[in-house]
């Protein structure tokens, strides 16, 4: 019995940390944006503020295009989302559903481009984009996101699949379903799970990219959200309470969207169990 709550306190230990450890950088984020400008840069810092101030949440709107970088920002993320989902889910389907030549040394090709840093691939890139005329387009980046994300979407998503009983797809095609239309009709409807987690996916991926987004968008006017708050960053000063502030407008609606869709995002990534091709 000792043992047992031991190992019970042991592991509330460490979720505590864990919860503490994720918690405590976006109190001091929101914490940062409240304070009095003597107080941002005091040492060592107060964890409780003396006074609270929130002029900078309205007056941020003036000094910088804030609702601009957020509008690119959900621009890049929805057309990320449309270009990388489709093709990540047919090419899932195709790899659990068919046997062809090659399936293996393709499908392990998924996982190489998985790993391979995405920073050397920023001059090639940028040369290409340039050549097509899409540096400072929100579409051109949108791009670049797709390429990174399609092939762990469709690691994901195989994954997920998995998780639906195959007899289901089978009575279908035996009914007379045609494979396009079991497809459609079966496999889809009950693959919103796995279609939600790897939207996802792609989203924060596109929220939160930042090497790509600042090399490929030189105007203001495209910036996104991250660009934004570099942009506080100069050679002599630092704007904290500025940056701070940016990044409480650009986090709350990606909060918001993962408690909407979170019990989907959790279903997609547990179901189902990664098995060889």
């Amino acid at each position: 019995m000792i043992e047992k709550r031991s190992t019970k306190y042991f592991y509330n230990i460490i979720v505590g940390l864990v919860v503490l450890s994720v918690a405590f950088p976006l109190y001091w984020m929101i914490y940062t944006t409240i304070l009095p400008k003597n107080d941002i840069y005091l040492s060592p810092p107060r964890i409780i503020p003396s006074s609270i101030n929130i002029d900078g949440y309205i007056k941020i709107f003036a000094e910088r295009p804030v609702v601009n970088w957020i509008t690119n920002t959900i621009i890049v993320g929805i057309v990320t989302v449309m270009f990388s989902v489709p093709p990540a889910v047919l090419g899932a389907y195709a790899f659990y559903r068919f046997n062809f030549k090659g399936k293996g040394v393709l499908f392990n090709m998924l996982f190489i481009l998985m790993i391979v840093p995405s920073a050397v691939l920023l001059v090639p890139f940028y040369q290409l984009l340039s050549s097509m005329k899409l540096t400072n387009n929100l579409l051109g980046l949108s791009l670049v996101y797709t390429v990174f994300t399609v092939p762990t979407n469709t690691v994901l998503f195989y994954s997920f699949l998995f998780s639906i009983p195959h007899a289901i797809e089978e009575a279908a095609l035996i009914d007379g379903c045609s494979i396009f239309g079991s497809f459609k009709k079966i496999i889809l409807p009950l693959s919103i799970p796995g279609i939600v987690a790897i939207s996802v996916n792609s989203l924060s991926l596109a929220w939160n990219e930042f090497l790509f987004a600042i090399t490929l968008l030189n105007k203001p006017t495209t910036w996104t959200a991250v660009c934004g708050v570099y942009s506080f960053i100069g050679e002599w000063t630092l704007m904290w309470d500025r940056a701070m502030i940016v990044s409480v407008y650009f986090t709350i609606p990606m909060i918001i969207f993962f408690f909407l869709t979170q019990k989907y995002f959790i279903a997609g990534l547990t179901a189902g169990a990664l098995k060889g091709v």
